[in-house]
């Protein structure tokens, strides 16, 4: 029986080893795709080449993204980078319930044990949630990587690669009270996120000043990701009194190198808007309010010793509910099908980072004014928990009814043959299987 070989696609890296030109390619490993690669199921239309799928902006599904493809694999076999906002959103609000025990106004109307209990599920729930998707995605490494590369090289996932370390922090930040973890422990935890974040980014801010896709006039709300990193850090950093201990005050240079990149990129966030109306209402927007929520709790820490909130904090927390009013005016978009896993749940992070922000102040003030701010605050980011939980559900529930797939845009899965699972592939004019060629999926 004579097989059918199958072409070989060999990519090659730029010379920057960051980005590749336009028909280039990216840095993938010999990928093997079927002859009518680059041909919808549905059309005779030409698709985009392989690295345009690479490098495509996450925004709007196609027709054909909300078709079911039956060849598609399982979720477990293709986690994308994305699902870490899960954990995130579970960790923020951790934190946020956390910070609700120095709130009289919070602690008198709940009891104190409630507020505990819901910091200890979400925390525990962030954990268990972190190390089941940290597992998945450590297969895909092994078996898919060159899906691996595509995301890393890609001018918005890569940034989620910046999640495990983010979600670290955020678990040290909302560890439950009852653990009484030492400062000499937390700081030796404090310097291992900071030596990832100082590796990580400079890899990516390297792209930002020499990359031809991922620079600054670029930008989009998910850089946002590489960012907030440094708020926590600052903010992590005064829990665990870095400066005091270390006689270096590296927490307050983490947040000044925060606050000029938060500052640079947002400039050519609003400044490229009118160029990607999809995103309006996106989740990915919600990523603004994220770096200055946790820098006004950040500010707050840095004037510990003082009786009132920080004025600059407060000033800065002016600028969050600027966000939010506009962000609310463009109106969520919860009822569409998710594009790919843990879209939705970047409302959720953001929300409760604000939400902290307002707790504290709100816990410094004591006025009316602002212990009704904050309970509002706290009412939509339960909600907004809820809902996404919900949403989340929903659409898995259709998944398991064969109605929906959680497919990823960034990829075409099944034009791959990598180490996962292969079927045979099917001949155009009977729709029988060929011997010796594959489908990769």
């Amino acid at each position: 029986m004579t097989s059918i070989q199958t072409p070989i696609i060999q990519t090659k890296q730029s010379m920057d080893g960051m980005d590749a030109a336009p028909g280039q390619g990216t840095l993938f490993e010999r990928t093997s795709i079927p002859p009518n690669y680059g041909r919808d199921k549905t059309s005779s239309n030409l698709t985009k080449s392989l690295p345009e799928q690479a490098t495509s902006n996450i925004v709007v599904q196609s027709n054909v993204d909300n078709q079911i493809d039956e060849d598609l694999p399982r979720l477990i076999y293709r986690m994308p980078n994305t699902a870490f906002g899960i954990p995130m959103g579970l960790a923020g609000h951790a934190i946020m319930w956390k910070s609700m025990r120095t709130a009289s106004f919070v602690v008198n109307t709940i009891n104190i044990n409630t507020v505990d209990t819901i910091n200890i599920i979400c925390w525990y729930l962030a954990c268990v949630v972190s190390l089941f998707i940290a597992i998945l995605y450590a297969y895909k490494f092994y078996a898919s990587f060159p899906l691996v590369m595509a995301e890393w090289l890609n001018e918005v996932r890569g940034h989620f690669f910046n999640a495990p370390n983010l979600i670290f922090i955020m678990l040290l930040i909302g560890t439950p009270n009852y653990m009484n973890v030492p400062n000499e422990n937390l700081r030796i935890l404090w310097a291992l996120a900071f030596c990832y974040q100082i590796i990580m980014t400079h890899c990516i801010y390297k792209a930002w000043m020499f990359s031809k896709r991922r620079n600054f006039t670029e930008a989009k709300p998910q850089f946002l990701m590489s960012t907030v990193g440094w708020f926590l850090l600052a903010t992590f950093g005064q829990i665990c009194e870095i400066r005091k201990q270390w006689g270096i005050g590296l927490p307050q240079m983490c947040f000044g190198a925060g606050f000029i990149l938060y500052i640079d990129i947002v400039i050519f966030i609003f400044g490229k808007l009118h160029e990607n109306r999809g995103m309006k209402g996106s989740p990915g927007m919600f990523l603004l309010i994220a770096p200055p929520s946790v820098g006004v709790v950040s500010l707050d820490l840095l004037n510990d010793g003082a009786s009132d909130f920080s004025q600059s904090g407060e000033m800065l927390l002016g600028w969050v509910f600027v966000l939010l009013l506009l962000l609310f005016g463009l109106g969520p978009i919860l009822w569409r099908s998710p594009s790919v896993l843990g879209e939705y749940w970047a409302y959720v992070f953001p929300l409760a980072a604000a939400t902290t922000a307002t707790i504290r102040y709100a816990a410094a003030l004591q006025t009316e004014a602002t212990v009704g701010l904050a309970l509002i605050m706290i009412v939509i980011a339960v909600l907004s928990l809820l809902m996404v939980l919900g949403r989340m559900s929903f659409h898995i529930y259709r998944c398991f009814q064969g109605k929906a797939q959680y497919k990823d845009p960034l990829f075409r899965i099944e034009k791959y043959c990598t180490r996962q699972l292969c079927l045979p592939k099917r001949n155009n004019s009977n729709d029988e299987a060929i011997p010796g060629a594959f489908v990769s999926i």
